[in-house]
């Protein structure tokens, strides 16, 4: 928190009233089940998004993001829907819909860093605009909840910048706890931390520079499409969810439901049965059953969703040949890719010629990150994330 507090007082001349960092997130399972009410289970890392702010006696509101070296000024008087760059935008997102909750929201100087790798798929915009609401709210004197404050930031994504976002990604940042792993049942928004214990070391992410086999868009209308076969599956309206379908009934509806949405149906129907028997498998210390789920996962991935690449195949293939590897998944970022690995000891020089061999193939320069699990909003000063007011 030292670090982000030399820069706001460097840039705007004054210490900061309110400092929040919020984790990125590394969603395990369940990372295509939202808009269908599935599960999903996350973990919390130890790379945080940093906001520090500090309140202006006049209306002006002053953004630096650090990182970028660039700096943004609007007015509390001018908040409105505009584009404007991501971080800018989510910033006035926030202020827009805090103001719009009942927020007296004024003038602030703001700082913004982030020590999560952008665009792989592990929360870094999600952890800005949480830190960013929490600070925010701290500062104009507004009480949020873990579940507001996940809904402003999704807000101001969403709505904003019209990006797609999941708000799980946002519940994530906001709840995850350290060592745990976080459960989420997007059919009541409902969430359960889960001790890790020895799987707590367990993991490492390979970056793999390799991009996204799915755009936003492309994401948009396949949750349309497996929406509306839920509709037709289970007859109901809103409130339904594939964790009420097997894959039986989807087997039944053959014919009624068009083929190539019925295989991505029948993976978010299995997702939903795997983040279950992984979270088993955490609690019983299994880590051969969690390695072989993460691996199913990924097949499922390519065979059924259609959201993996011939690079991210080749990686999980090869890197679960490596001693001491137990299983391995690919991620999606909005724009490139990583793949989580589940493992015991492993040697590092196995995997560097692996990694080798990647680009040597594909031309991809992959680099491995450990993982080391971490969680919760850090509050300081103000009230921290042990007030029970802030739990829901």
């Amino acid at each position: 928190m030292c670090d982000i507090a030399s820069l706001h007082r460097q840039e705007h001349g004054v210490a900061p009233d309110i400092v929040v960092t919020a984790p990125g997130v590394v969603p395990c399972l369940g990372l295509h089940t939202e808009a269908t009410g599935g599960l999903g289970f996350l973990l919390g890392i130890d790379e945080r998004a940093s906001v520090a702010v500090s309140r202006r006696t006049d209306g002006s509101m002053r953004l630096y993001a650090a990182d970028l070296g660039e700096r943004k000024r609007t007015s509390s008087s001018a908040l409105r829907f505009r584009p404007d760059t991501r971080y800018a935008g989510v910033a006035k997102g926030v202020l827009l819909r805090l103001r719009m909750l009942g927020a007296d929201v004024g003038g602030l100087d703001a700082t913004i860093s982030s020590s999560i790798p952008p665009d792989v798929g592990l929360g870094s915009s999600q952890a800005i605009a949480v830190a960013f609401t929490r600070a925010c709210a701290d500062l104009f004197e507004h009480r949020v909840t873990a579940i507001e404050t996940a809904s402003i930031a999704h807000y101001s994504e969403r709505s904003f910048l019209n990006v797609y976002s999941c708000l799980s990604g946002f519940l994530g940042s906001t709840l995850v706890s350290d060592r745990s792993g976080l459960l989420l049942d997007m059919r009541e928004v409902d969430w359960e931390s889960v001790p890790l214990g020895p799987f707590a070391d367990r993991f490492s992410l390979i970056l793999t520079e390799a991009p996204s086999a799915l755009t936003g868009q492309d994401k948009t209308t396949r949750d349309t499409l497996c929406e509306e076969c839920l509709l037709l599956l289970t007859g109901k309206g809103t409130g339904c969810s594939f964790q009420e379908i097997t894959s039986d009934d989807l087997t039944e509806a053959l014919g009624t439901v068009p083929e190539q949405s019925r295989r991505w149906c029948r993976y978010l129907i299995e997702e939903n049965q795997r983040v279950h028997r992984f979270v088993c498998a955490v609690e019983e210390d299994d880590p051969k059953l969690a390695g072989a789920i993460l691996t199913q996962a990924h097949e499922g991935l390519s065979d059924l969703y259609e959201a993996s690449s011939p690079e991210l195949d080749w990686l999980v293939k090869h890197v679960h040949e490596v001693a001491g590897v137990h299983g391995a998944r690919s991620i999606g970022g909005s724009k490139h890719t990583a793949v989580i690995v589940l493992h015991d000891a492993v040697s590092t020089g196995e995997l560097d010629t692996r990694l080798a061999e990647y680009e040597h193939i594909f031309g991809f320069r992959a680099s491995l990150m450990p993982v080391r699990t971490d969680g919760g909003l850090r509050v300081e000063p103000g009230r921290g994330c042990e007030d029970p007011a802030y739990k829901r």
